[in-house]
């Protein structure tokens, strides 16, 4: 074989070469930005959603604990911003709800579902008691 013919062979193995090479990088530059793009949708949205579901309870809890202080328009205004807060605490839930969670994720909903279903009735109560002017009753509900 003459050296003409041996030097195109091994520039066409090389060129070869560094095709499957950059096809492996891309492969897995493909499948890191894969893993990147699930974990920023389940954890970095997840946590976001469950920061904003606590702070919506957060702020559905200051509005009972401020309506049994309150009355006329100034309760009913509360009470109707804390309904609104209320709906987007169970928005933010189901949003949470459905990204793809891991075990330990799915155990700490299913927790924080429970608290909001014993606490939102109890709340509403509280509202209630507190827009009729029972506010000894809806004070004691607040805190029981």
């Amino acid at each position: 074989m003459k050296i003409k013919a041996k030097l195109l062979l091994n520039f066409g193995l090389i060129l070869g070469l560094m095709g499957v090479m950059g096809g492996v990088a891309l492969l897995g530059q493909r499948q890191a930005t894969d893993v990147t793009r699930e974990l920023y949708q389940t954890e970095v949205t997840g946590l976001t959603q469950l920061a904003q579901t606590r702070y919506r309870l957060a702020l559905v809890r200051t509005a009972a604990a401020v309506v049994v202080n309150q009355k006329g328009e100034a309760a009913q205004a509360t009470v109707d911003q804390g309904h609104k807060d209320e709906s987007q605490v169970l928005e933010a839930l189901e949003k949470y709800k459905a990204l793809s969670l891991s075990k330990d994720a799915r155990e700490n909903v299913e927790t924080l579902e429970k608290a909001v279903a014993l606490y939102l009735p109890a709340k509403e109560i509280t509202y209630q008691l507190s827009l009729k002017g029972q506010y000894d009753a809806a004070r004691e509900n607040m805190v029981t």
